[in-house]
Protein backbone atom coordinates (compact mmCIF):
# COMPACT_ATOMS: atom_id res chain seq x y z
CA UNK A 1 0.00 0.00 0.00
CA UNK A 2 1.52 3.29 -0.81
CA UNK A 3 1.64 6.46 1.51
CA UNK A 4 1.85 10.10 0.18
CA UNK A 5 4.16 12.47 2.23
CA UNK A 6 1.56 13.54 4.50
CA UNK A 7 0.22 10.13 5.23
CA UNK A 8 -2.95 9.61 3.52
CA UNK A 9 -3.71 6.42 1.56
CA UNK A 10 -3.30 6.18 -1.98
CA UNK A 11 -4.90 2.83 -1.65
CA UNK A 12 -9.06 3.31 -2.48
CA UNK A 13 -9.81 0.65 -0.11
CA UNK A 14 -7.87 2.18 2.95
CA UNK A 15 -9.24 5.79 1.71
CA UNK A 16 -12.81 4.88 1.95
CA UNK A 17 -12.18 3.74 5.16
CA UNK A 18 -10.28 6.33 6.57
CA UNK A 19 -13.36 8.36 5.25
CA UNK A 20 -15.90 6.56 7.13
CA UNK A 21 -13.89 6.40 10.11
CA UNK A 22 -13.50 10.45 9.93
CA UNK A 23 -17.32 10.60 9.67
CA UNK A 24 -17.86 8.45 12.88
CA UNK A 25 -15.31 10.77 14.89
CA UNK A 26 -16.49 14.15 13.17
CA UNK A 27 -20.13 12.74 14.40
CA UNK A 28 -18.80 11.52 17.93
CA UNK A 29 -17.52 15.11 18.25
CA UNK A 30 -20.81 17.16 17.43
CA UNK A 31 -22.09 14.49 20.17
CA UNK A 32 -19.89 15.65 22.25
CA UNK A 33 -18.65 12.43 22.65
CA UNK A 34 -14.99 13.09 22.48
CA UNK A 35 -14.65 16.11 24.20
CA UNK A 36 -17.32 17.13 27.09
CA UNK A 37 -18.28 13.47 28.17
CA UNK A 38 -21.92 13.07 26.74
CA UNK A 39 -23.07 16.34 26.56
CA UNK A 40 -23.28 19.07 23.91
CA UNK A 41 -19.76 20.08 22.38
CA UNK A 42 -21.49 23.75 22.48
CA UNK A 43 -21.52 23.57 26.20
CA UNK A 44 -17.34 24.06 25.67
CA UNK A 45 -18.00 27.99 24.97
CA UNK A 46 -20.52 30.30 26.45
CA UNK A 47 -24.12 29.44 24.42
CA UNK A 48 -23.88 33.79 23.38
CA UNK A 49 -20.60 33.57 22.15
CA UNK A 50 -19.60 33.04 18.45
CA UNK A 51 -16.68 31.07 19.28
CA UNK A 52 -18.87 28.21 19.61
CA UNK A 53 -19.47 28.30 15.66
CA UNK A 54 -15.52 28.07 16.01
CA UNK A 55 -15.98 24.92 18.41
CA UNK A 56 -18.47 23.04 16.27
CA UNK A 57 -16.27 22.91 13.37
CA UNK A 58 -13.30 22.09 14.65
CA UNK A 59 -14.48 18.60 13.52
CA UNK A 60 -13.96 19.91 9.93
CA UNK A 61 -10.47 20.30 9.61
CA UNK A 62 -8.77 16.92 9.28
CA UNK A 63 -11.36 16.59 6.31
CA UNK A 64 -10.40 19.30 4.51
CA UNK A 65 -6.79 18.20 5.35
CA UNK A 66 -7.85 14.96 3.52
CA UNK A 67 -9.43 16.45 0.66
CA UNK A 68 -6.15 18.24 -0.03
CA UNK A 69 -4.14 15.36 0.80
CA UNK A 70 -6.66 13.50 -2.02
CA UNK A 71 -6.43 16.22 -4.66
CA UNK A 72 -2.44 16.13 -4.33
CA UNK A 73 -2.77 12.45 -4.69
CA UNK A 74 -4.84 12.46 -8.02
CA UNK A 75 -2.63 14.82 -9.34
CA UNK A 76 0.38 12.94 -9.31
CA UNK A 77 -1.58 9.88 -11.74
CA UNK A 78 -1.05 9.16 -15.25
CA UNK A 79 -3.99 9.58 -17.77
CA UNK A 80 -5.41 6.07 -17.24
CA UNK A 81 -5.33 6.36 -13.71
CA UNK A 82 -7.28 9.74 -13.73
CA UNK A 83 -9.35 8.42 -16.49
CA UNK A 84 -10.53 5.75 -13.82
CA UNK A 85 -10.78 7.53 -11.08
CA UNK A 86 -12.83 10.01 -12.90
CA UNK A 87 -15.51 7.82 -14.34
CA UNK A 88 -15.47 5.70 -11.37
CA UNK A 89 -16.44 9.04 -9.42
CA UNK A 90 -18.49 9.70 -11.28
CA UNK A 91 -20.24 6.76 -11.35
CA UNK A 92 -20.61 6.50 -7.44
CA UNK A 93 -21.62 10.13 -7.91
CA UNK A 94 -24.62 9.39 -10.01
CA UNK A 95 -25.72 5.61 -7.62
CA UNK A 96 -25.28 7.80 -4.68
CA UNK A 97 -27.54 10.76 -6.22
CA UNK A 98 -30.22 8.48 -7.34
CA UNK A 99 -30.45 6.66 -4.04
CA UNK A 100 -30.96 9.90 -1.85
CA UNK A 101 -33.62 11.07 -4.19
CA UNK A 102 -35.21 7.82 -4.09
CA UNK A 103 -34.59 7.67 0.20
CA UNK A 104 -36.15 11.35 0.59
CA UNK A 105 -38.98 10.24 -1.75
CA UNK A 106 -39.26 7.34 0.47
CA UNK A 107 -39.51 8.92 3.53
CA UNK A 108 -42.62 10.80 2.71
CA UNK A 109 -44.44 7.30 3.17
CA UNK A 110 -42.32 6.50 6.50
CA UNK A 111 -39.40 4.46 5.70
CA UNK A 112 -36.63 4.48 8.01
CA UNK A 113 -33.97 6.73 6.55
CA UNK A 114 -30.36 5.62 6.27
CA UNK A 115 -27.53 7.49 8.54
CA UNK A 116 -25.01 9.87 7.13
CA UNK A 117 -22.37 6.55 7.62
CA UNK A 118 -24.57 4.48 5.85
CA UNK A 119 -24.82 6.85 2.86
CA UNK A 120 -20.89 7.53 3.13
CA UNK A 121 -20.12 3.47 3.21
CA UNK A 122 -22.33 3.24 -0.09
CA UNK A 123 -20.55 5.88 -1.86
CA UNK A 124 -17.35 4.33 -1.00
CA UNK A 125 -18.70 0.89 -2.28
CA UNK A 126 -19.89 2.60 -5.39
CA UNK A 127 -16.76 4.02 -6.25
CA UNK A 128 -15.02 0.88 -5.69
CA UNK A 129 -16.95 -1.47 -7.82
CA UNK A 130 -16.61 1.72 -10.47
CA UNK A 131 -12.80 1.51 -10.00
CA UNK A 132 -12.47 -2.21 -10.18
CA UNK A 133 -15.24 -2.12 -13.46
CA UNK A 134 -12.70 0.51 -14.87
CA UNK A 135 -9.76 -1.20 -14.33
CA UNK A 136 -11.15 -4.67 -15.53
CA UNK A 137 -12.15 -2.38 -18.44
CA UNK A 138 -8.57 -0.89 -19.36
CA UNK A 139 -6.76 -3.87 -18.74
Amino acid sequence: MAWDLCGFPQDGIVFCITVILYHHCAKKCRRGGFWAGESNICTLVNETSLWRYVVVMLPMIPGIILALGVVRASSRLDEMERRILLESATFSFTLTLILLISQSLLGLVDIPQLGDASIAAIMCFFLLIGKFWGNWRYR
